[in-house]
């Protein structure tokens, strides 16, 4: 099993618009048969700070999840609301 923390800061005046992205990007890889769980939050002590929590049954299915559409559509919209790059970390199990 692989696991991802990939935490994300956001530009104040973008949260909203962030937000209603991450939810559609939640809700379709909840959707892929290898998706064990795909989790998204704000970190308690930030209005900025954002994390997605993410279980796959391995690193190919991760690898596909990177390359579907709706992955790959939600890094590009949200690009413009990002403060600075995402900082991920991969775990195995």
């Amino acid at each position: 099993m692989i696991g991802v923390r990939a935490a994300v800061e956001v530009k104040p005046d973008n949260i909203q618009e962030f937000i209603a992205i991450a939810q559609e990007l939640v809700e379709a890889s909840r959707q892929e048969t290898t998706n064990i769980s795909y989790d998204f939050g704000k970190l308690a002590d930030s209005e900025t700070s954002f994390a997605f929590i993410e279980r796959w049954e391995d690193q190919k299915a991760l690898d596909q999840h990177m390359q579907t559409s709706h992955f790959t559509g939600a890094v590009a919209a949200w690009e413009k609301h990002l403060a600075a790059p995402l900082d991920v970390e991969i775990y195995t199990f």
